[in-house]
């Protein structure tokens, strides 16, 4: 069951059209996952329903290939990920996974009302190597280039220290980068929900500090809460906490 999460905020009738893409690391390495990661999911989709459902939401999943499984629906009608539409293998293209999210979203954006805006959360346990259409540069451009609109938010969670060089490289802002220890992938999502309602919530259109969202939610939570988003933080180089 999710953790009920309690933001304060305006009324879901005074808030942008909010779509919240995920972008989902399916390779080879995620194998050894694959339960914790199918539960986290579940979790991540059934808090945001609970506490976000005016959500719309897209999936990209992305090994050596990228596909498209949901963009801009309503968030209850995505269906939890299972072994037979969650198959790790492969490797990392995540460059390309990210422009084909962008691209999906943006064509569905063109069907939506004003006002609306995007927060594109990427998941990853590896580093790119794999992309054929997208470089390091490009999707570092088109991440910026969203951004500058005021509009678009970027969000990443990767599975080592490497993740900071990687996200920075690509233009992710640093209050928007995290780590997590692979053993504590279900804890991730469930991080990654609290920050995405806390998103969700707020009537600001773009940030580019996705993770205090997490430290708003817990700082009057009960231990066991605090203790979850300790793991969560933990690795995070020091310099990068300092405010």
């Amino acid at each position: 069951m999710p953790r009920k999460v309690h933001v304060p905020g305006q009324a879901q009738n005074d808030l942008p059209e909010t779509h919240v893409c995920f972008i989902l690391d399916e390779s080879g390495s995620m194998s050894t996952r694959l339960v914790q990661v199918l539960s986290g999911f579940k979790e991540y989709l059934d808090t945001i329903k609970a506490e976000a459902g005016h959500v719309h939401f897209g999936l990209t999943l992305f090994n050596t290939a990228c596909r498209v499984a949901y963009a801009g629906v309503p968030v209850a009608e995505v269906v939890a990920l299972t072994k037979a539409t969650y198959r790790p293998g492969g490797n990392t293209s995540l460059y390309d996974a990210i422009a084909e999210a962008v691209e999906a979203q943006e064509h569905r954006l063109a069907e939506v009302r004003e006002p609306w805006r995007v927060l594109c959360v990427v998941m990853t346990d590896g580093e790119e190597n794999s992309s054929q259409r997208w470089t390091k540069a490009r999707i570092a451009e088109l991440i910026q280039g969203r951004e500058a609109t005021g509009r678009w938010s970027f969000a990443y969670l990767g599975a080592d220290q490497q993740a900071w060089q990687e996200a920075a490289a690509i233009g992710m802002p640093v209050g928007s980068t995290a780590t997590y220890n692979v053993r504590h992938t279900e804890t991730a999502f469930r991080a990654m929900g609290m920050a995405t309602v806390a998103y969700a919530s707020n009537p600001a259109m773009a940030t580019a500090n996705f993770y205090e969202g997490v430290k708003a939610l817990t700082a009057d939570a009960e231990t066991e809460s605090a203790d979850e988003v300790r793991v969560w933080t933990k690795q995070l180089p020091k310099a990068r906490r300092a405010r």
